[in-house]
């Protein structure tokens, strides 16, 4: 990520100066959506590959991800095609950004309402030390 930022500052900068004419920049967008995207992805790849908690959606950062992803990938094209939509085709397809708006604010708000400590599992670990390697209690016949 620190890697990519300072580029895609640079190339967001490069497209303004561009295209100062234009009302949307939709190539900004449209790289800046699929760099969250994969973002998105790398910070599922490690939570499979290096779990933190127990259950990966009693997390509040697992539904701040989903919901980034979700809006993203759902309105990925809107924008893209934004700048080739008239003022009339715009009203009629925003339906679509004000859908993924809500979904979007509905999974905020289930990140809001999740608790700050997820149940780790370090803790799962403290709370049942070393049962595997206890010897069996000696059961007198």
């Amino acid at each position: 990520m620190l890697i990519t930022f300072p580029f895609f500052m640079a190339f967001s900068f490069f497209e303004f100066f561009r295209t100062q004419n234009s009302s949307i920049d939709s190539l900004s967008i449209t790289v800046e959506i699929i760099l969250i995207i994969v973002f998105c992805l790398f910070y599922f790849f490690k939570e499979i590959n290096q779990p933190e908690s127990v259950f990966i959606y009693s997390s509040y950062t697992f539904w701040v991800i989903v919901s980034i992803l979700i809006y993203s990938t759902g309105t990925f094209f809107f924008f893209t095609y934004s700048v080739s939509l008239n003022d009339e085709d715009w009203r009629k397809w925003s339906v679509i950004n004000y859908i993924f708006t809500v979904i979007k604010n509905v999974l905020f708000g289930i990140a809001v309402i999740m608790p700050k400590k997820a149940n780790t599992l370090q803790s799962q670990e403290k709370q049942f030390p070393d049962q595997l390697f206890d010897p069996p209690p000696l059961n007198p016949l």
